[in-house]
């Protein structure tokens, strides 16, 4: 997202609560947001994060939804029985 006037904001929502709401300024005046989920595991699966953004409180935020997925890779374990 670029600067405008007043600057924008933006922020990450799950379930309705925000779970991050910083940003970086960028020296092209880019602003942007990196969401980290640390310690994910099966119980995350399909977990919807929303992105809200605005420079405006007359107008509704833009926003972005999405759904987390999970692929694991398999772990094989041999048994071998005596």
């Amino acid at each position: 997202m670029s600067l405008g006037d007043p600057h924008p904001w933006l922020k990450w929502l799950k379930d309705g609560q925000v779970v991050d709401e910083t940003y970086v300024i960028g020296v092209d005046n880019t602003i942007t947001n990196e969401l980290v989920v640390n310690n994910l595991n099966r119980s995350n699966l399909k977990n919807e994060f929303t992105c809200l953004a605005s420079n405006s409180h007359l107008v509704s935020p833009r926003q972005v939804t999405i759904s987390l997925d999970l692929t694991c890779n398999y772990i094989f374990l041999s048994c071998l029985l005596k």
